[in-house]
């Protein structure tokens, strides 16, 4: 299942305001992998963020890291100006999968809840380790095939992969370092609320741009069969995963 990365920009720039807000799973996979980055006990001179979003890792990242040389790129470049006023960023708006850096120019590459939207992953992984100097790190978080599973997708887009199967498709090139991955459920009122939610955070990417009344009343139908005391379940399987480039 592919999507317009317009699209997906669209969506992302309208959900800028409420983002913060309601990432609350981002936030969390954020903190967890500056955490599990931070545990190898390494620096960075020369960093590449993929994805900067509203700058979720970023903040989180430079409390414990101050490289020499850091560029973020993301689809959406409107939240650009704020944060580089705070922090020393190369600004970049650009598409992951198509990046424009020469061979072995990064110590790390990381990424916060952005590998789930490539639509050729094995292909821009390779891409990745080229750009990785030996001995670096990719080290990145994104969700698996039961996030959001309540939106009933009638097929997986080809970003949204388990842990075994980004193993399955890394280069040979790099070692696994750290793999972690759970899961987390927000609860919410009304399926209405659980799919608002979805939507202040721009995630409906894969999904078609309109919902026929017929579609929505389907699949609120569906919906309503999941609840419980706690409320409606949105499930989230995020995944952290942390690789050196073999020297």
């Amino acid at each position: 299942m592919a999507f317009n990365k317009k699209l997906l920009a669209k969506r992302f720039k309208k959900a800028l305001p409420t983002y913060d807000q309601e990432a609350r799973i981002q936030a969390l996979m954020a903190k967890e992998l500056v955490n599990l980055l931070f545990s190898l006990r390494e620096q960075f001179e020369k960093v590449l963020e993929i994805g900067i979003g509203t700058g979720l890792f970023t903040v989180s990242f430079f409390d414990k890291y101050q490289p020499n040389f850091m560029i973020a790129l993301d689809l959406v470049s409107d939240n650009f100006l704020d944060l580089a006023k705070k922090y020393p960023l190369f600004l970049l708006k650009a598409d992951a999968e198509s990046l424009p850096f020469k061979k072995e120019n990064f110590d790390l590459v990381v990424s916060n809840a952005t590998f789930q939207w490539f639509t050729n992953p094995e292909k821009t992984l390779v891409e990745l380790a080229k750009i990785i100097k030996p001995g670096g790190l990719l080290a990145f978080s994104t969700f698996g095939p039961s996030t959001m599973k309540e939106l009933f997708p009638t097929k997986r887009p080809p970003g949204i992969l388990s842990s075994q199967e980004w193993l399955s498709i890394k280069p040979a090139s790099f070692i696994p370092l750290v793999q972690k991955e759970w899961q987390e459920t927000l609860f919410f009122e009304s399926p209405k609320e659980a799919l608002a939610h979805v939507k202040k955070t721009g995630a409906l990417g894969y999904l078609k741009s309109s919902w026929s009344v017929k579609d929505y009343r389907s699949w609120e139908r569906k919906y309503r069969n999941l609840a419980t005391k706690a409320g409606y379940p949105l499930t989230f399987e995020p995944i952290v995963m942390i690789w050196r480039k073999e020297l």
